[in-house]
């Protein structure tokens, strides 16, 4: 395997040689992409009533509609539970707050 490295390197060489100014290889192609990469493409057909597919389609959308509900559910507990980390963080500086404590100590009979 070793031995055919520099074969294969000095055939590279000399098809890079071989190709035009413009660009094209030897064999006449554009480095770009490809022809049926560019080549537009048609949209695919609407899930017509009562076809054999609309089932799998219908429950297709309510996967994406109940996973994209949960997805949000999800964020807007994040925030709850973000606020009620803030709440407590609040509540130990006050309850631990000097000026706090001595005011208490100086209201009590």
């Amino acid at each position: 395997m070793r031995g055919s490295l520099p074969l294969r390197t000095l055939a590279r060489l000399s098809r890079d040689t071989q190709r035009d100014p413009d660009g094209d290889d030897a064999f006449g192609h554009s480095p770009g992409l490809s022809g049926s990469a560019i080549a537009p493409t048609a949209p695919p057909a609407p899930v017509l009533v009562g076809d054999h597919s609309e089932k799998r389609h219908c429950a297709a959308l309510d996967r994406i509609d109940s996973k994209m509900c949960r997805g949000l559910e999800e964020g807007s507990r994040a925030e709850h539970y973000a606020s009620r980390a803030d709440t407590a963080a609040g509540y130990e500086r006050h309850r631990k707050d000097p000026a706090r404590t001595l005011r208490c100590l100086l209201l009590q009979p």
